[in-house]
Order: structure tokens, then sequence, then C-alpha cells
């Protein structure tokens, strides 16, 4: 049926999924390793409205996430890289 060699398995005992599951890992295309991050990784945590969105900005030196006087404003965890220096 141009569908390849089947592979018989039970779901109810769970025999020969370990080769389906080899298999079709050997399918997959070979992706490259990324490069390692070595920057330094620094979480602003605290109460709201305590600040924090302020101090981003103040840092990054720009208004890169929203400053408002109404409580959870900024819901998402951001991320954000720069340089100091």
């Amino acid at each position: 049926m141009g569908l390849g060699d089947p592979y018989a398995i039970s779901a109810l005992h769970g025999t020969s999924t370990g080769d389906l599951l080899d298999a079709l890992v050997a399918s997959f295309p070979t992706q490259e390793t990324a490069e390692e991050d070595d920057s330094i990784k620094i979480a602003l945590v605290g109460k709201p409205n305590a600040g924090k969105s302020s101090l981003l900005n103040k840092l990054v030196g720009e208004e890169r996430v929203i400053v408002s006087p109404i409580p959870g404003t900024t819901r998402d965890s951001i991320d954000t890289k720069f340089s100091y220096e």
C-alpha cells in the first residue's frame, strides 16, 4: 500500500512500543545544538505595584514594559536582554 513496514504493537500490554518509538525517533531530522547562553540571569520579584516594571525600564534605559498605577498591569513574565557598559 506504500505505507512502509508496519509495526505490530499492543495498546493493552504495551509490547513492541519501544521498537516503534526507536523507529520514530530515528526518522526525526538532526538538529544543530544551540549555543550555550552563559549570560547572567536576574529575576525581579515583588509585591504588586512595588516598582518592578519601573526598575526594569530604568535598567535597560527605555520603556520596554508597561508602567501603570493599576495593580496587575504587567501580567506575563518578560524576558529582556540588555548589555551594561
